[in-house]
């Protein structure tokens, strides 16, 4: 909750994250340890994000998961924890940080079995995964190409899959796109605005979360 812009009044944004049921032990000794001993903790998905993650996976029932930016792996397991036991999901980071990290929260749950941590350019792994077989694809990484990361995906997703945006808001700064992050967050939105291919609804959830459908 730390170091995040008050998009929704910071009361009711704590009056949510209380309300919300934590998360597993494991994650909760995981958020503890990222942000005790990692540099950027706030790039974490938040408890209340993460739990609609989780929701979204489970209503779908959703197998196969993409996630592009892994960081400490919060979202990584919090994914694999709601997959069923045939479920797997493969995350993308380019910062080998992220392996060394999370191996030891990933090697400790029963559900790590089912994450595939691919550390290398993610367009590069998105070339080598198949078409029209994912279910929900993550996007949390580089804001400046989060475009040409949904044009990439999209077509990875099965028809009625999930397209699920974090931080689509960035600090606010949609409004008067200026930074390179803030302009490439805005891009995406305005393009899902006018793209037929899929249906598309913005919330304010801490950072903003973009829910795109494929059609």
């Amino acid at each position: 909750m730390k170091n995040m812009p008050d998009i929704v009044n910071a009361d009711i944004e704590q009056y949510c994250h209380e309300i919300t049921q934590p998360e597993s032990p494991l994650l909760r000794e995981l958020v503890a340890d990222t942000w005790e001993n990692m540099s950027g903790p706030q790039m974490m998905t938040g408890r209340v994000p993460a739990k609609l993650l989780r929701m979204l996976i489970q209503l779908m029932g959703a197998k196969y998961v993409l996630e592009l930016g892994t960081y400490t792996g919060y979202s990584a397991l919090t994914i694999a924890e709601a997959l069923p036991e045939d479920g797997h999901v493969i995350s993308c980071d380019v910062n080998p940080m992220c392996k060394s990290f999370s191996r030891y929260y990933f090697e400790q749950s029963p559900h790590g079995y089912k994450i595939d941590l691919r550390i290398a350019p993610a367009f590069e792994t998105i070339m080598t995964l198949p078409e029209n077989h994912f279910d929900l694809v993550f996007l949390d990484a580089d804001k400046a190409n989060y475009l040409k990361y949904y044009e990439a995906t999209l077509s990875k997703l099965v028809r009625g899959g999930l397209l699920v945006i974090d931080n689509a808001l960035w600090y606010g700064e949609v409004l008067v796109p200026r930074s390179k992050h803030a302009i490439g967050v805005h891009e995406l939105n305005a393009h899902l605005t006018e793209d037929e291919r899929v249906e598309n609804v913005l919330l304010t959830i801490r950072d903003g979360m973009h829910l795109v459908r494929k059609k």
